[in-house]
């Protein structure tokens, strides 16, 4: 998902990065990350302009997350979930985490928060007793079909007043940038693994 791995890439500004001027960022006692030459407006630099648009888009990512759960009981992160049973109908923590790209442990965590909301359950394998497998309750489907994303919903909407050519251009320009930031080398069960929404709210 590509909203899942920006959310990791925009967290590579500690907590006492400071905004300096227009765009740019500061950490105190230094001089600005990416300042400008003399002369250039802060945000002509390209470096800079995507740095400052990733750290909106994680805002709006954030924002958008904590009024799902307000509103509908679950969060951001359970809804990838539930949909990605959905998808695939009966499945595993660790396919889940495939999909959803978080470890298999961040995973297992949610799942028992999905078991606790009677949304989904979990047997294990007749055949290999080892595997687990989790199913969508009728509950947990209809929380899945009936709830939209709040931003996958936003952008459905806004898109609707663009051509496909644009639409396309925008998704291949975000995918682009997440491969060239190696975001599908980054490990789920690493440190950047843990900086997705569900840590808060999972």
């Amino acid at each position: 998902m590509i909203t899942i791995t920006l959310i990791s890439i925009v967290c590579i500004f500690p907590p006492g990065v400071k905004r300096h001027h227009e765009g740019t960022e500061t950490v105190p006692g230094r001089r600005p990350l990416g300042g400008p030459a003399r002369g250039d407006h802060p945000l002509s630099k390209p470096d800079v302009r995507i740095l400052h648009a990733l750290r909106q888009l994680s805002r709006i990512l954030d924002i958008n997350s904590r009024r799902l759960a307000r509103e509908r009981g679950v969060t951001s992160v359970q809804l990838f979930c539930l949909n990605t049973m959905v998808e695939d109908g009966t499945s595993t923590a660790t396919s889940i985490a495939e999909k959803v790209h978080l470890s298999a442990s961040t995973v297992v965590g949610i799942l028992d928060r999905l078991e606790g909301k009677k949304f989904i359950t979990r047997q294990r394998d007749a055949d290999d007793r080892r595997v687990v497998r989790v199913s969508l309750t009728d509950e947990g489907r209809h929380v899945a079909v009936s709830t939209p994303h709040p931003v996958q919903d936003l952008l459905e909407r806004k898109f609707n007043g663009l051509t496909r050519a644009k639409a396309n251009g925008i998704a291949l320009s975000l995918e682009s940038l997440v491969n060239m930031l190696d975001g599908d080398k980054i490990d789920g069960d690493g440190p950047l693994g843990g900086l997705s929404d569900d840590r808060e709210e999972m």
